[in-house]
């Protein structure tokens, strides 16, 4: 079975021999996946929408796994029980609905969270930040045009961001001089000066320029390097 370039890369930071649950699964895809490789021995795949947890559940029946795959449809970790499995991978929604998920105490309990927003990433790590989520690693993956930006994380006491523009840019992926990062904070610059263009409010404007000179800085910092 092949994965999206997006699914891949959350294939490769989960922690194998260990369960898993696949919040929001859809077609099934990445439990199947990571079953059939043995990287991970069972895993919980769910959906709030029956006719996603449906095509799960044919691809479940086709590939002989019924008995290491538990198919179920609920919204968010109230389908898990206390404790159930040690990893959650959430991906495929935005970062606000992501935080709604993992603002409960199923989500601090366990020893990992896979997480990658298709949108609003800097709401997620914001909210991680004040939330008491140490950020283990970062990382991008480009899929289908569009970079995306995922964190790997659990419960704990993280370090506070030295600037509010790493919220935009994880530390993480600056120290590791991610390859994707110039390409990355382009489009970000991109994004805010298209806001600022057509931003009339000059309280806004002031702090949208900042932001777009500090991201000018991170670019300039890692220019001429073979990673940029």
């Amino acid at each position: 079975m092949k994965l999206s370039g997006r699914l891949l890369a959350i294939s490769e930071n989960v922690t194998r021999g260990k369960g898993l649950a696949d919040i929001g699964t859809d077609h099934g895809k990445l439990p199947v996946y990571l079953v059939l490789k043995g990287a991970i021995p069972f895993a919980v795949a769910s959906d709030n929408r029956p006719a996603s947890l449906n095509k799960a559940c044919e691809l479940v029946k086709t590939c002989g796994l019924g008995d290491k795959i538990d198919l179920r449809l609920g919204s968010g970790l109230d389908v898990l029980s206390p404790g159930e499995v040690p990893q959650i991978v959430i991906a495929g929604m935005g970062g606000p609905l992501i935080v709604e998920i993992i603002n409960s105490a199923q989500a601090r309990a366990a020893e990992k969270l896979i997480l990658q927003p298709m949108q609003y990433s800097e709401y997620l790590s914001r909210w991680l930040y004040d939330n008491k989520f140490d950020i283990m690693d970062e990382d991008l993956v480009e899929d289908g045009g569009r970079i995306y930006r995922m964190f790997v994380c659990h419960a704990g006491q993280p370090e506070q961001a030295r600037d509010e523009i790493f919220y935009e840019v994880g530390e993480k992926l600056i120290q590791k001089r991610h390859p994707l990062l110039g390409e990355y904070v382009i489009q970000l610059m991109g994004k805010y000066r298209y806001i600022y263009a057509n931003n009339t409010d000059a309280g806004a404007r002031v702090k949208l320029k900042d932001k777009i000179n500090k991201l000018e800085g991170i670019l300039n910092e890692y220019k001429g390097t073979d990673d940029i």
